[in-house]
């Protein structure tokens, strides 16, 4: 079921694992570096719940608070055509070159899972629910073919 609570924990527990991976990886980044964000995938129930765009809206985030990059978000509406058909790293190579990128963004969503509890006794009752997403992401260094960052991860958050 496709509730704004489910949503809110998915984007807390995308929220938990990004920042700890990414924050090594950006002080590789030269200043000034182009750097473009591919959509971030995702698969099985992450669709259901639009994981997929709502991570790359953060990953966006995370990079726009440094203001050393020309950051461009690649816009899966704008861009589809042109990387339509094409695998992974194909498609990051001709990001990079739609933008002109020294650094592109890619990643997925690989599994979410929700779950529900309830507990409680006589008068008082209390429900537990928990999201997990399973992230990998990549930063690749587009003129070398360097993987700055690679990640995988869990996130889980619960209310």
């Amino acid at each position: 079921m496709r509730t704004y609570g489910a949503m809110l924990h998915l984007l807390l527990a995308i929220c938990f694992l990004l920042p700890a991976t990414a924050a090594s990886a950006l002080a590789k980044i030269p200043a000034g570096s182009k750097v473009a964000v591919m959509p971030i995938g995702a698969y099985g129930d992450a669709t259901v719940y639009n994981a997929g765009a709502m991570a790359t809206e953060y990953v966006m985030a995370a990079l726009k608070k440094e203001s050393s990059y020309e950051l461009y978000d690649c816009d899966p509406e704008i861009v589809a055509d042109r990387l339509a058909g094409l695998t992974e790293n194909a498609a990051a190579v001709e990001t990079a070159k739609l933008f002109d990128a020294d650094y592109v963004v890619r990643g997925n969503i690989l599994s979410l899972g929700a779950s529900h509890s309830d507990s409680g006794v006589l008068i008082y009752a209390e429900e537990q629910h928990t999201m997990t997403a399973h992230i990998s992401l990549r930063i690749v260094n587009v003129r070398t073919g360097e993987i700055v960052m690679a990640s995988k991860g869990e996130g889980k958050s619960s209310s």
